[in-house]
């Protein structure tokens, strides 16, 4: 048998297969989809009829993050409540930034004025450049350099005041007070004095200073004269007794003294916490040698 026959055969069994398939299946009956598939259906057709068709020109362009105006965009704030919230914030810093800058250069001249006449009587060279300018270290830091002066080298002056030009600092300042603060550091000729430590701290205030000195920790005793200041307010420190006894016999010791406790009638000393927080005198280093 050649091929074309084998061919013929073939196609003539799939023609009678398919024919007797056929007559099975009537042809007048439809498909009838699931009712939820073909409400489904109807209520797409009815979404893509009542849709409004876009013109391609108008359509949106799509967003590019990369951009930092298209960036701005995404992020604009719509509420205009928080815009204004937002910028009354602003202008409030601001303000308290400036007001509370000048007035800590305010509180600082002045301090420098009415000191002005004590330095110029102890001291030869004042300031670096100019002797009645204060030397800025931040908004509200000032340093003052001293020298000239028998039996002493030099004398560094820190002015610290609140930080009245933060706000947030100047509200955790009415819940835990803060005050201004004069820092000074005297460096005495070596050899011109015995070696000996003293200190008189604000009572309150004595773990806390001596918790950073070792000088402190290591080798005075407390003071209990019976010409030392009230133990209540301070608490003296010492390993040179006879000095002590001396110091604090001293007209000038007891008047600063009073006057710091608010004491005396003085309109400006009126205030429970002592305004002398620490004096201290020493020969050993601050912190603990190696």
């Amino acid at each position: 048998m050649n091929s074309k026959k084998f061919f013929l055969i073939c196609l003539l069994a799939l023609l009678f297969i398919t024919n007797v398939f056929a007559e099975d299946i009537d042809e007048d009956e439809e498909y009838v989809p699931h009712e939820k598939v073909k409400e489904e259906i109807e209520k797409i057709k009815e979404e893509s009829i009542n849709e409004p068709l876009i013109p391609k020109d108008e359509e949106p362009a799509p967003i590019n993050y990369n951009s930092a105006l298209s960036f701005l965009k995404v992020i604009k704030l719509k509420d205009p409540k928080i815009e204004i919230c937002l910028f009354s914030a602003l202008i409030v810093y601001l303000v308290v930034f400036y007001i509370g800058k000048v007035k800590n250069e305010k509180i600082a001249k002045e301090w420098l004025i009415t000191t002005y006449k004590i330095w110029k009587e102890n001291f030869a060279e004042l300031g670096i450049d100019d002797a009645s300018t204060l030397v800025r270290d931040g908004n509200h830091e000032f340093w003052y350099y001293a020298t000239g002066r028998k039996h002493c080298q030099s004398v560094f002056t820190r002015v610290k005041l609140c930080p009245r030009q933060d706000i947030i600092a100047t509200l955790l300042n009415i819940h835990k007070p803060t005050y201004d603060k004069i820092v000074m550091e005297a460096v005495l000729n070596k050899n011109e004095s015995d070696d000996f430590i003293f200190a008189l701290m604000d009572r309150k205030k004595e773990a806390e200073i001596k918790k950073k000195r070792y000088d402190l920790k290591n080798f005075p005793r407390r003071f209990k004269g019976n010409n030392a200041p009230d133990q209540y307010y301070y608490t003296v420190l010492t390993d040179a007794f006879d000095f002590a006894t001396r110091f604090f016999d001293a007209t000038f010791v007891k008047h600063a003294i009073q006057l710091s406790l608010g004491k005396l009638d003085n309109p400006v000393c009126k205030r429970n916490n002592p305004w002398i927080e620490s004096i201290i005198i020493t020969d050993q280093p601050t912190s603990e040698p190696e």
